[in-house]
């Protein structure tokens, strides 16, 4: 299905949630006097989703995907070993928004449905057949209304705020909505469409201050093959490999432009980054599935802003650092605990120490699956990275030798395997958070359609 696709169902057809209540708005610091709202920088975060940043020509890849986020990166500074949260783009974005870990904010799954159906009693008993109907109704989790999301602190500290999002995941009826003055979800639309939608509320964005969040759905799939940068391939992977870098030369263009339309050079904080990577067969599957292999947890994250000498960062980060980075650069007070860390003291001088609490901080990754409930972890700490099922054997990866996490050392490194076990066994202790809010959404056709779309229905 094309992404330009209109659905207006997004709109109508599913019942959209009352709006919370808003935080009390954190009092100014007593130190510091308010900024006037001209001295405030205006904000843009840009998420490109399932975008994998090896195949970025920043990163090293040997094709030109992106030569605008290359000549973008190479005044910014750039984390080199950022990972998701999750490898699924509801808790990741999630924890964008909160800056917490999916157990923490309780959105552990997005939408997808199954092939499975449920027959009745009087079905049964008649010998009858199924037929669409008997699709499941999706029960999400959304974002809890105590929990105060990114573009609510803007908006309670005098920004305008706007918000585009052409993910199905990524809408008012999961929470996402909250916070923006203004808020469209153009579900499966692509990049043109977005920088098109945006138009009417360009001159209030420029005129500051103003919070932008754009989430954009190339390189996802459906891959459409965009030309001129599609070559045909003769292998299907490797057919489909074009069309995502295609897709990833597609939406680059885009951004271009509205980096010169929105002047993002100028007294603005930009943060580009990806909810999660995508997998080409390196553990035999397509997509991004039940897995938190580094091809899927590793992500595109970049800060670009006046002053900011562009570097490599080599720490260990994580995509829960995004809100308190923001907040801290733009001088907001907010007094809600974060899991993620200000990464304002890693951006100014590289000859600058490392703080001990980056040194020493370990970084977790979470995935359910919905069908069966099992859970996946990753623990991270410094080089090492530990995967674990609940009903599994732990695998343990050494990514200074093994940046791909292909040879599992838990039976030769067992130290550090017991120490990064004791880490996921405190870290489980502290459980998912038992305030989930949801949502029902039944599945009709036109919702089928587009899950089908975007590769969320199995076939369990």
């Amino acid at each position: 299905m094309p992404k330009n696709r209109i659905l207006d169902w997004c709109r109508w057809w599913i019942p959209l949630l009352a709006a919370c209540a808003c935080a009390p708005e954190a009092a100014e610091s007593e130190e510091r006097a308010p900024r006037r709202a001209t001295d405030r920088p205006n904000v843009v975060v840009v998420m490109i989703d399932t975008l994998r940043p090896d195949h970025l020509d920043l990163y090293g890849y040997g094709k030109e995907t992106a030569p605008f986020l290359r000549e973008l990166g190479q005044r910014s500074v750039v984390m080199r070993h950022a990972s998701s949260t999750s490898s699924w783009t509801a808790p990741a974005t999630a924890s964008l928004f909160t800056g917490l870990y999916p157990t923490e904010h309780g959105v552990v799954a997005g939408f997808r449905a199954s092939r499975r159906k449920q027959r009745s009693e009087r079905r049964q008993a008649a010998g009858g057949t199924l037929d669409q109907k008997d699709f499941e109704v999706l029960k999400l989790s959304t974002l809890p209304k105590d929990l105060a999301t990114l573009p609510e602190v803007f908006q309670q500290s005098g920004y305008k705020t706007y918000g585009i999002s052409s993910n199905i995941n990524i809408d008012r009826y999961l929470g996402f909505g909250r916070g923006f003055d203004q808020f469209e979800c153009l579900i499966n639309f692509d990049a043109a469409a977005i920088r098109e939608a945006l138009e009417p509320w360009e001159e209030e964005i420029r005129d500051g201050p103003s919070f932008l969040y754009l989430h954009f759905m190339e390189p996802h799939v459906p891959y459409e093959a965009h030309d001129p940068w599609y070559e045909e391939q003769a292998g299907r992977i490797d057919d489909l490999r074009s069309r995502y870098d295609s897709e990833i030369r597609f939406l680059d263009q885009h951004l271009e432009t509205l980096h010169d339309r929105l002047d993002w050079d100028h007294n603005t904080l930009l943060v580009v980054l990806s909810d999660h990577g995508e997998e080409f067969m390196e553990r035999g599957e397509v997509g991004h599935h039940f897995s938190l292999y580094v091809e899927l947890t590793r992500i595109l994250m970049m800060v670009h802003a006046p002053g900011l000498e562009h570097r490599f960062l080599e720490t260990n980060t994580s995509i829960i650092d995004v809100f308190p980075t923001l907040t801290a650069l733009a001088g907001l007070d907010d007094p809600n605990p974060r899991s993620g860390l200000d990464l304002g003291p890693l951006l100014g001088d590289a000859t600058s120490e490392t703080p001990a609490e980056f040194d020493e901080r370990v970084l977790y990754a979470h995935r359910q699956d919905p069908d069966s409930g099992e859970n996946l972890w990753a623990v991270m700490d410094g080089p090492w990275k530990l995967l674990k099922r609940d009903f599994g054997e732990a695998e343990l990866y050494d990514r200074r030798s093994d940046e791909g996490e292909h040879k599992n050392v838990a039976d030769k490194r067992t130290r550090a395997l017991k120490r990064l076990q004791k880490r996921l066994d405190a870290f489980q202790t502290r459980g998912v958070r038992s305030s989930q809010e949801a949502v029902e959404v039944p599945v009709d056709d036109d919702m089928r359609e587009v899950l089908q779309a975007l590769g969320y229905v199995s076939d369990d």
